[in-house]
């Protein structure tokens, strides 16, 4: 059987590799002065137990990587449509660190740093630009408010700021199971219409 290739309407934003080098950096997004950034320790390989220290800041959907503050621009980490967690006190080339890992595609970069504080603020600002894989440890979910075929909406107080927010959440295992919700093997929703005539 012929393996077809997946074509999304996200083609054109997703890229399978998260750190992208820089051959020319004036091409990219000019670095806003109140842009967030920090020293942070990255494994650049997967084979290495080595730690490199890089100048990341957060530039747009993405995290810009130099060596130094005043250095030229090496790479870019492409985080947007990643999933985001919180690493917290793991053990990284025999130090205790604090982190984020971004996933996309199966595959994961990690950023790490010795101070918490430093970390929960980065977490806390790529939400925006990332999906939060572990929806508990941010949020506390409350009691049910509404209830659907496949979600029910929740109150939720945010942990940080103990501030309410309704949130909907799905129930995967349903709308697999429901056969007007399937893929088919194009990788393409069936479209079901009804008519109230």
């Amino acid at each position: 059987m012929e393996k077809k290739e997946v074509v999304t309407i996200f083609q054109d934003v997703i890229v399978n590799e998260f750190v992208i080098r820089v051959k020319d950096d004036a091409s990219l997004a000019p670095v806003p002065k109140d842009t967030l950034q920090d020293y942070f320790y990255m494994m650049l390989s997967s084979k290495s137990e080595k730690l490199n220290k890089f100048w990341l800041q957060i530039v747009e959907g993405r995290i810009y990587m130099r060596n130094t503050q005043d250095t030229h621009l090496l790479a870019y980490i492409d985080i947007g449509y990643a999933r985001l967690k919180l690493l917290r006190g793991i053990e990284v080339a025999g130090r205790t660190l604090n982190g984020i890992r971004f996933i996309k595609n199966k595959n994961y970069e990690e950023i790490f740093h010795e101070s918490m504080s430093v970390v929960q603020n980065w977490f806390d600002n790529l939400k925006r630009y990332c999906v939060l894989s572990k929806f508990r440890e941010v949020y506390q979910i409350k009691n049910v408010i509404g209830k659907g075929n496949f979600a029910k909406v929740y109150i939720t107080t945010r942990n940080s700021d103990h501030k309410d927010f309704a949130a909907k959440i799905f129930d995967k295992k349903l709308i697999l199971q429901d056969k007007f919700e399937r893929v088919n093997d194009n990788n393409c929703s069936n479209v079901f219409y009804t008519s109230s005539r």
